[in-house]
């Protein structure tokens, strides 16, 4: 019997972040980088209803992950889940405070037919984290806003069959971009974000053979475009012999299609 989790991103950038995850009758925001308004609009423009959603998964306290949180979570009486940093800097933002539901690194979390396994990500923030997403036969991943592939991060994808991940920005128009060099070197850093050509090496040589379809999300306006991202993550899972794994871009602005995973179990 068929158990798919459902994935939608419903917008992806330095201008807000947004994704909905659901299986059998239970749906999670991930992420909250998006005004409340705006969320309560895409949220229904995928066809679900915003009074649904049983928790918004935060990975880290930035704007673009978490402006719309307290304005969305709040007056609904959403459960947050995100780390016990997360969780202190927004709650010192101005509003009431929604439930909390708090997520250590390794350790699952059960959220209605979803299991939610935070793992450590190497960002610029609070006790950042990414998110494993399982209910009973299938598993997603969800990681943007980290510098390298850490071994967390690699373990969490094995077995997962959808991978949501970043793809920032180009190594070279990053250097030749007018960023200051200070921000130049933020986002080069360990600690920063991963370029396409970093994530390219992974997908040639690392990918489970269990994913069959990876996003690409959190592109730079600046120093990145969804040609050039998805040309590369394209050569280098046709190097590594992965013509089979479906590649898409999320947008800014744009839903992604509503993606399923296909595993099965037992009933």
């Amino acid at each position: 019997m068929f158990f798919d989790i459902r994935l939608r991103v419903l917008g992806s950038g330095s201008s807000g972040n947004a994704t909905l995850v659901s299986a059998e009758g239970t749906t999670v925001l991930v992420e909250a980088g998006l005004s409340g308004r705006e969320l309560v609009r895409r949220i229904r423009l995928a066809g679900r209803d915003p009074e649904e959603i049983a928790a918004v998964l935060v990975s880290h306290e930035h704007g673009d992950h978490a402006r719309g949180v307290l304005p969305f979570a709040a007056p609904r009486r959403v459960p947050v889940a995100c780390s016990a940093g997360t969780w202190e800097c927004l709650a010192t933002r101005p509003g009431k405070s929604p439930p909390w539901i708090r997520l250590v690194p390794g350790s699952p979390a059960t959220i209605g037919a979803l299991t939610i396994t935070p793992f450590a990500t190497p960002h610029d923030a609070a006790e950042p984290l990414g998110f494993r997403i399982d209910n009973r036969s299938a598993a997603v991943v969800h990681v943007t806003d980290f510098g390298y592939l850490a071994d967390e991060i690699a373990d969490a994808i094995e077995g997962a069959e959808v991978l949501v991940i970043e793809s920032n920005y180009d190594e070279q128009r990053l250097h030749e971009s007018r960023y200051p060099f200070g921000t130049v070197q933020r986002i080069a850093s360990r600690y920063g974000h991963l370029s396409n050509g970093a994530l390219a090496l992974y997908l040639r040589r690392s990918l489970p053979r269990s994913v069959r379809t990876v996003v690409l999300a959190h592109l730079s306006e600046n120093t990145n475009t969804p040609a050039l991202a998805l040309r590369t993550a394209r050569e280098a899972l046709d190097a590594g012999g992965r013509r089979e794994v479906r590649l898409l871009a999320a947008g800014r602005h744009q839903l992604t299609p509503e993606l399923r995973t296909r595993s099965s179990a037992p009933v």
